[in-house]
């Protein structure tokens, strides 16, 4: 519900009520505000400003019904030329840099080289990414990084 609104609101089209109920159900059924950030960065951002301007509106009342969603830090825009891995607390700088070369079809080889490593290091990086990512595959884990919001520039 809170990605059909997000996807709405993308689109210029006025979703505000639908996310509020999202937030509405994910307090009433216990689930944690993160479940709007590992939905999506951008939808946790736009779900805080709600909360934070319907807690503004709402007064001392209702200000401690909706927790603000944890912040995300904000990214520049780009073009899409080459993939590229989003800043997170998941994955650490290094497994970045090697999800981006993963997302460029890359072999293990072509990876140690080009981040300046062993082999046997660039497969350790690779093994620690498709546990990360709950991933068995190097497609499958470049496809879980983009729905989980990691990694931005494919299509």
């Amino acid at each position: 519900m809170a990605l059909k609104a997000f996807v709405r609101h993308r689109n210029g089209e006025d979703s505000r009520v639908l996310l509020q109920e999202a937030m509405n159900l994910a307090q009433t059924y216990g689930f944690s505000r993160r479940i709007f950030v590992d939905a999506h960065p951008a939808l946790a951002d736009w779900a805080r400003r709600v909360a934070d301007e319907d807690a503004g509106k709402a007064g001392n009342a209702d200000a401690g019904q909706i927790a603000p969603v944890a912040r995300i830090p904000r990214r520049a825009e780009r073009p899409a030329t080459e993939p590229r891995a989003v800043a997170s607390t998941v994955l650490t700088p290094k497994e970045r840099e090697v999800l981006e070369l993963l997302a460029r079809n890359l072999s293990n080889k072509e990876i140690a080289q080009a981040i300046g490593v062993g082999e046997v290091t660039a497969k350790w990086h690779v093994k620690n990414l498709f546990g990360k990512l709950s991933a068995g595959t190097r497609k499958h884990a470049v496809r879980r990084a983009q729905l989980l919001g990691l990694l931005e520039g494919l299509e």
